[in-house]
């Protein structure tokens, strides 16, 4: 009988031990609008999450607590002291389960959901920490791009150019055989082109992410339509098994489908940024967030996000190879947005050794956002929004008035003005049109 009594109690320890679940890291992300602290356990986990007030001098604490659940070693003694959070403790919750503290910097409302496997990542939970007041349900505060120009009371308004780097945050995108990470790239091409923009009169930056931490795709695009973007730009760094590949290619939404496999295949690996970079699909209310983004019916949006490829691409081919046809069509959840142009720059095959090495240099980098910029230049000169100042570049001369007058009025070159306008000499007679250069090209 004690033989049997004692077989029982090993098989149910055995069987509590092969249920426990392990807590191996953690990691914590600072976006404008939040701090995210990522748990990864090694199975699927039952938790709660409830805030304590300051009180005796204190700090503001958010408590996890775990069921059935082990820390690791590595996890013990792990501080944290970015965005809201001061620092993590951790201790056991009788009779099997763990406790974690984190000491905030100032009054939070939290929100938490787990995520399964995805991409590199196991399974997760994940804590969204708010300041009070700014839940996720509400519209978030899009902090104002520091490449932003002032607002300025006048009629006629800039072009907003709004400006994504891809991934971010969890979501590391596309690693290079020397570790080059797609987020941090892009990022920085991001930052690079964003300062071009700043310099173009007419003309304002939005950086969409401007930070190491991830927004999921629909929020990016809902972040270009409140700054009333002219036109959305998202970087990336492409990949493929055959490591061959390179040059760089520009994708737009499609209507009916992927114009080829290979599109077909980025395109659902770009989708699954949410998954991999953490996004809560029960709260979203949005039943077909899993799925591919529904067709557009926005003709002329379309047919300006493919004038816009083709121009950009006309620019790019000229600093590095262009991959295949060049401008391909997928169904990108990021390029959704019905009433804005839009595009998806694949800057080089960072799977690709050599074009990996050629994403890391700066010097590629200036020219790859150089580019760019010279195509958004040369299609707005074309395309220009009645309401900006971009449709007036047309300048009429006034008596006494000098080709160094108007240069530094519209601050461009002499050169410039007088090649475009066929002046051979200074001289200038009253009422003449100038057509005015922009700052990139012609």
């Amino acid at each position: 009988m004690k033989t049997l009594i004692s077989s029982i109690i090993i098989l149910l320890t055995s069987y509590s031990v092969s249920h426990a679940v392990t807590l191996n890291d953690a990691r914590l992300w600072a976006a404008p609008d939040r701090t995210r602290i990522v748990f990864d356990v090694s199975s699927k986990i039952k938790y709660k999450v409830f805030a304590i007030e300051r009180k005796n001098g204190k700090p503001f604490r958010i408590v996890i607590d775990m069921d059935q659940t082990f820390v690791s070693s590595k996890l013990v003694g792990k501080a944290f002291n970015t965005g809201l959070v001061q620092r993590i403790r951790s201790g056991r919750l009788p009779p099997r389960g763990l406790r974690i503290v984190l000491d905030l910097k100032g009054s939070a409302n939290p929100r938490s959901f787990v995520l399964g496997p995805s991409g590199p990542y196991g399974h997760r939970l994940v804590i969204d920490l708010y300041k009070k007041g700014k839940l996720q349900n509400k519209r978030p505060r899009v902090v104002r791009s520091i490449y932003s120009n002032p607002k300025k009371k006048r009629s006629r308004r800039d072009i907003v150019v709004a400006i994504d780097a891809g991934h971010g945050g969890e979501d590391p995108g596309a690693i290079g055989k020397r570790g080059t990470k797609e987020k941090t790239i892009v990022l920085e091409m991001a930052r690079r082109l964003a300062r071009l923009v700043k310099k173009q009169p007419g003309m304002r930056a939005v950086l969409i992410r401007n930070g190491d931490y991830y927004i999921n795709l629909k929020q990016r695009t809902r972040m270009a339509r409140r700054y009333r973007a002219d036109i959305f730009i998202s970087l990336h760094a492409n990949a493929a098994h055959r490591r061959s590949a390179n040059g760089v290619s520009i994708y737009t939404l499609s209507k009916r489908g992927a114009s080829n496999e290979a599109a077909r295949w980025l395109a659902q690996r770009e989708n699954k940024s949410d998954q991999v970079g953490g996004t809560d699909i029960e709260r979203t209310g949005d039943r077909t967030l899993r799925k591919v983004l529904i067709d557009l019916s926005q003709t002329s949006t379309l047919s300006a996000s493919s004038d816009i490829a083709q121009t950009l691409l006309s620019e790019l081919r000229k600093i590095t190879r262009v991959h295949g046809r060049g401008h391909e069509k997928a169904r990108f959840v990021v390029l959704k947005a019905p009433d804005i142009p839009s595009v998806l720059v694949e800057t080089g095959f960072i799977s690709n050794p050599s074009e990996e090495y050629k994403l890391r240099s700066r010097k590629f980098q200036r020219k790859v956002a150089r580019s760019i910029m010279s195509g958004i230049v040369r299609y707005f000169v074309q395309n220009a929004p009645h309401n900006t100042l971009f449709s007036r570049r047309r300048h009429i001369t006034i008596k006494g008035e000098t080709l160094r007058d108007i240069a530094k009025q519209y601050r461009v070159s002499i050169i410039k003005l007088k090649r475009i306008n066929g002046i051979r000499n200074h001289r200038l007679r009253t009422g003449v049109v100038l057509t005015i250069p922009s700052a990139y090209g012609t």
